[in-house]
């Protein structure tokens, strides 16, 4: 089987499960938005999950969704000069604007493949730098580990600010939830479960996975993203270096808060349910489903949940940010970055032979 018949399965697989999920999701509000019809005393007829999310969404405040976006691009500016800071150290000093449109080439590759995104982006710089590929990962590496760092202890300040409410809602929703078969609930909860139980495996069949091939190979990746982590300890201003990381991440809590402006059920909700709602729909962004795809939505249904936003209006709000930066800001940048990057310099290079040539130096080693 060809490396693009294998690409696009994996692509067909992870875009279903993601179809799958917010199938699951718009189904069970559906039925919540009946029954909550059928007490009101409105007929069926007149009630329709979908009429009501097209309303919503010509409801909104533009302006908002346009600040929301002024946002999320100045957060990937910032990420884009804190990536040239750990380039810098290994002798690779790209432009800005090259920087930032593969960053966006990254975004608009992970709609397809979960996670696929950091591949492209590593692999398109080093074509257009003409650099090491794997060195380039190794600094991506990097950024991803200061991003679950800083998410750590955005979870532990939120916790702090809102621990009461979360546990509250915990103690009276999720059992309840479970004996009702709410299958949204038990995904996550089965989820969870299955997580903690690989880690236990993994654990207990350590040794037998060590004489595996694929532990070489994983070893071998591992020991090759020891250059960027090295980098972070050579960066220049260190300063300056951790005012990017802090600006990136309360850039991405105010596109919630402002986000919430936007739409009429949420702008009363204040900046530390924010918080919660944003880590949240972080959380949704990561679980691999393409661009977050459905796991975004239910994440973000139970935050909102949290403050007695109806379940409706919540699977509305998160429909707004989804296809607002998700699918609307992420597809038209990474458009924008496939047709600038060859302007700018001379050279094009296609996503699928970045995506080839990336996994092709990997397995090198």
């Amino acid at each position: 089987m060809s490396n693009f018949i294998k690409q696009a399965l994996k692509i067909l697989f992870f875009l279903v499960f993601g179809l799958f999920l917010l199938y699951l999701i718009f189904q069970q509000q559906n039925k919540a938005y009946l029954a909550d019809c059928a007490l009101k005393g409105i007929p069926e007829a007149q009630c329709s999950l979908m009429d009501k999310l097209i309303a919503d969404f010509k409801s909104v405040n533009v302006f908002y969704l346009i600040l929301v976006m002024v946002m999320f691009t100045l957060s990937n500016i910032s990420r884009a000069m804190r990536w040239n800071m750990l380039l810098k150290p290994l002798g690779c000093e790209p432009k800005l604007a090259n920087s930032f449109h593969t960053l966006m080439i990254g975004y608009f590759a992970n709609l397809a493949l979960p996670r696929i995104g950091e591949i492209a982006r590593g692999t398109a710089l080093a074509k257009y730098e003409n650099t090491s590929t794997r060195k380039i990962l190794g600094t991506i590496f990097v950024d991803r580990l200061l991003d679950i760092i800083c998410m750590f202890l955005f979870v532990l300040l939120t916790l702090f600010f809102e621990y009461d409410t979360l546990l509250k809602f915990l103690k009276e929703n999720i059992e309840k939830k479970l004996e009702q078969g709410d299958s949204i609930t038990i995904f996550f909860v089965g989820g969870f479960v299955i997580f903690v139980l690989g880690l236990f495996l993994l654990y207990f069949f350590k040794n037998r996975i060590k004489q595996m091939k694929l532990y070489d190979k994983v070893g071998s990746l591992v020991s090759g993203f020891s250059e960027g982590i090295k980098s972070v300890k050579k960066v220049e201003n260190p300063w300056l270096f951790l005012g990017h990381t802090i600006f990136i991440w309360i850039m991405f809590y105010l596109m919630t808060y402002f986000c919430f402006f936007s739409f009429k059920p949420t702008e009363h909700l204040n900046m530390s349910q924010a918080m919660v709602v944003a880590v949240l729909g972080t959380l949704g962004v990561i679980l691999p489903s393409p661009g977050g795809m459905g796991t975004f939505h239910a994440l973000v249904i139970i935050g909102l949940g949290f403050y007695n936003i109806a379940p409706s209006d919540a699977f509305s709000f998160a429909n707004i940010q989804f296809f607002t930066i998700q699918i609307g800001y992420c597809t038209l940048m990474g458009i924008i970055a496939f047709i600038s990057l060859p302007l700018i310099n001379k050279k094009k290079v296609e996503l699928s032979h970045l995506l080839l040539d990336a996994e092709e130096e990997i397995a090198k080693d």
